[in-house]
């Protein structure tokens, strides 16, 4: 009786972790590639007028580090134009800590 609930306590705690791991997500867009993110929504450029990291700047280090973190060649362009909620999905990313 006693090694049932065991198990059945051990279950219900793999799949609520299981559950919880399927909830992340480490990249704001679903492409990985930027061929794919301009195939997907017909942009064959970027728009330099939208461009926010052409000066450099806190926008530019902010859109740099989530690509390195992110290792997606999409990021940094949709970062610096601010498309997708791609900027504030970013800085959420590099701000988060572990509640403790």
């Amino acid at each position: 009786m006693h090694s049932s609930i065991v198990t059945a306590s051990i279950c219900i705690l793999a799949l609520l972790m299981i559950e919880s791991v399927h909830e992340v997500n480490s990249t704001p867009v679903k492409y990985s590639r930027w061929e794919d993110y301009q195939e997907a929504t017909g942009r064959k450029y970027t728009d330099n007028k939208d461009n926010k990291c052409l000066q450099g700047g806190a926008i530019r280090d902010l859109c740099e580090k989530c690509t390195k973190f992110t290792k997606s060649e999409v990021v940094f362009p949709l970062c610096c134009e601010g498309r997708e909620n791609v900027r504030p999905w970013c800085k959420n990313f590099l701000e988060y800590t572990p509640a403790e």
